[in-house]
Formats: structure tokens, sequence, C-alpha cells
């Protein structure tokens, strides 16, 4: 997807998701290919991350999508168990919990 595919899904799944996003919402991810193509990709993440999302670099926006992913795949019931799965998981990622758990 390009940059401005993506922007777009996220806004719309943003839309989507409206009362929640207060508790998550989608960010725009940029990925590689393996010809080394930039495509961008949404990810979920909780929006009390946005800010950390945001001064990450790939390497932490991919830990992000890395730990979503695990997330989503994960049991949950409702928008604020999805967050605690997701802090749960960030215990689990070496990387993102670095980040985020810095001492």
């Amino acid at each position: 997807m390009t940059l401005e595919q993506a922007t777009i899904q996220a806004n719309q799944l943003n839309t989507i998701i409206a009362d929640y996003i207060g508790t998550f919402n989608y960010k725009v991810n940029a990925l590689w290919s393996s010809q080394y193509e930039k495509n961008y990709e949404t990810v979920l993440i909780p929006t009390k991350y946005n800010a950390n999302f945001e001064a990450g670099d790939f390497s932490i926006q991919l830990a992000f999508q890395r730990v979503s992913i695990k997330t989503l795949l994960s049991e949950y019931t409702t928008a604020d168990s999805w967050v605690t799965v997701f802090d749960i998981e960030v215990t689990k990622d070496t990387e993102l919990n670095n980040y985020l758990n810095e001492e």
C-alpha cells in the first residue's frame, strides 16, 4: 500500500472504532519488501502509546506492529482487555519493553 492509501485506511478504521479512539487507534507503519521497496500498513496500538509510536524509529514501530499482531491473536473481550493483553505482550518483547519501560 502507498502512504496515501494506508493513511486513508487508518482514517477509515479510526472512524469505525470512534467509540474506542481513547483506548486504541490505528497508525500507519512503514515496511520494506524483499526488494527493499517501501510499503505501508496500518497497525492498531493503544492510544496511550501514540507519542511513543510517533517518536520511535523504524525498529520500534515494527516492534509495535509485532506486539499488536500477537495481541490480536490473543484472547480479549473488550477494548480495555485488549490494551491489558497488549501491555502483557510488551513485557515479552525485549525491544519494545526496553523502549516503553526505560528506567
